[in-house]
């Protein structure tokens, strides 16, 4: 088998401009590694208290410190005990309390990544999201929210998520122009919730470095939900999607209207998020590049698993190319 080129991003990026890009969680774990690795949340959630001894269990069982990885697994078990006729309450319970545990942690870790910690790399990334026309993070930090805001300052209304006054546009087509970039959350974000009418809407605040500080304002009020899909299965997360009118826009209108090329960047294309791929409209999109990181595996290894993925869905005629993550010009890298 021909081995895979891995590309600088500068090379083949004019290629992919004003295109497409979905961000994952490695595109946060490049901003801070120590706060936003899988593996460090769920030593945030123990530290916490909010994964007891009795959930820690089920994270030991299946040697994993992913939270969504956990949360399949006992959904599974579940439905295993229902074909059965097994009565398990505590099996639900388990289920709940996880998801609240990951929900609470996120916002405690982020509460300890302050935005001038991560301003100047957020400059450079600004940059990066700016070369596109429509921007998918998939992560629940403000990281990329605290980029646009910055973006904005630089280059006046470049960045848009569609909320105006708070709330989203659903009309967000009519935001498009050669020029502007469109970013949005298709999981959630810390800033985006529900009240207790189910109404969704956009914290907002002037102020980038108390931004933090107002999310947790509002949820310690009790009136305020986040909107996260945190589920373990790609199905489940399509049933937390159905229920959102921001999330349900995002999968079923602006995915499939990506057109021509798609960057992905820090995603793995798991099963988990299968639905993501599903969405993606296959007569639109011309050519991939994907980011690979070097420096942990089988570089070849993660380039055949990827290609296999996408052809899978999308056939042998769609070009797939990868690139270093951390080359320069390339997300926080100069």
């Amino acid at each position: 088998m021909p081995e895979h080129i891995i590309h600088e991003w500068m090379k083949i990026s004019e290629r992919f401009m004003r295109g497409g890009l979905i961000l994952g969680n490695g595109a946060s774990i490049a901003i801070d590694k120590e706060h936003f690795s899988y593996k460090s949340i769920l030593d945030e959630a123990r530290k916490l208290e909010l994964i007891t001894p009795y959930l820690d269990k089920i994270f030991k069982v299946l040697k994993t410190t992913d939270f969504e990885r956990v949360l399949s697994g006992i959904w599974q078990t579940k439905y295993i005990n229902e074909a059965l006729s097994v009565e398990s309450p505590e099996i639900l319970k388990a289920y709940n309390d996880i998801q609240k545990a990951l929900i609470e942690t996120v916002r405690c870790i982020h509460h300890n990544v302050p935005y001038e910690s991560v301003e100047e790399k957020l400059k450079i990334a600004s940059s990066f999201l700016a070369k596109f026309k429509i921007v998918l993070s998939l992560n629940y930090d403000v990281l990329v929210y605290w980029s646009i805001l910055l973006g904005n300052d630089l280059n006046e209304n470049h960045f848009s998520d569609c909320f105006v006054h708070q709330s989203f546009r659903y009309d967000w087509i009519d935001f498009l122009d050669s020029h502007k970039t469109l970013v949005f959350y298709p999981h959630g974000n810390l800033v985006i919730g529900r009240d207790f009418k189910g109404v969704e809407y956009k914290i907002h605040t002037v102020d980038r470095k108390g931004l933090l500080d107002t999310i947790f304002q509002i949820w310690n009020k009790g009136k305020f939900a986040p909107v996260f899909v945190s589920e373990g299965y790609s199905d489940q997360k399509i049933l937390t999607i159905r229920r959102s009118p921001y999330l349900s826009t995002i999968y079923n209108h602006v995915i499939p209207y990506v057109n021509d090329s798609i960057v992905i960047y820090g995603w793995s294309l798991s099963k988990h998020d299968y639905h993501l791929i599903e969405a993606i409209n296959g007569r639109n999109i011309k050519r991939f590049a994907v980011s690979i990181h070097s420096s942990s595996g089988d570089p070849q290894e993660k380039c055949a698993l990827f290609e296999k993925k996408l052809r899978e869905k999308f056939g042998t005629s769609v070009e797939i190319v990868f690139f270093d993550s951390e080359s320069s010009d390339c997300w926080i890298y100069q």
